[in-house]
């Protein structure tokens, strides 16, 4: 499957600071986490607003790698096997990344069904330009039996970047939760100085 980049999401300074924390908390049903933040920031659309995008509350583990730099042309793809004995589910999200203008675009969204032994390909083409880096990330109920495989090349088919299950930082969703909860502290005060420089 090749997938082109979609419209590219752009959102402000506040959004960018708080509204990863409202979807993550949203997204692991954590009541009470992250509601100043959803109040205040409107996540980027097609970002933290897919509809068809599944909760993290319904996997078990969220597996996470970023890629070097990526420019126009680039094309990506992610191998992904189960080397288990039983199907397993997964849910991949590749996004590209400019931290300079604060732009994201979703460029693989899809979920996947792999029988034992079975194994998947999907592929992207950068159509956005020069950014920071694609984005991978799974959600998984297994944090092992599955081997991934992601390779970057430029426009004249050379290999630019390529790594494997081991480069990803896995979580599991008590991890998340624990994570998010443990920084309230540092949120408020991320929007205690938000408010004093009119950002809020």
């Amino acid at each position: 499957m090749t997938a082109d980049a979609g419209p590219s999401n752009t959102f402000n300074r506040r959004s960018f600071a708080l509204g990863g924390v409202a979807t993550l908390a949203g997204s692991l049903g954590i009541a009470g986490v992250g509601t100043v933040a959803a109040q205040q920031a409107t996540p980027a659309p097609g970002l933290d607003e897919d509809q068809d995008k599944p909760e993290l509350k319904d996997f078990s583990y969220l597996w996470s790698a970023t890629s070097p730099a990526t420019h126009e042309g680039d094309t990506y793809t992610i191998d992904i096997k189960n080397t288990g004995t039983t199907s397993q589910k997964l849910y991949v999200r590749t996004v590209i990344m400019d931290h300079h203008t604060m732009t994201n675009s979703a460029v693989i969204k899809e979920e996947v069904t792999l029988d034992a032994g079975a194994e998947k390909k999907l592929t992207a083409t950068n159509t956005y330009g020069t950014a920071n880096h694609f984005v991978t990330r799974l959600l998984t109920d297994v944090n092992s039996g599955l081997t991934v495989q992601v390779t970057l090349t430029d426009s004249a088919g050379q290999t630019t970047a390529t790594f494997n299950q081991g480069a990803f930082w896995v979580q599991s969703r008590d991890e998340l939760r624990a994570q998010i909860k443990g920084n309230m502290k540092q949120r408020r005060k991320l929007r205690r100085r938000l408010r004093r420089h009119g950002m809020l």
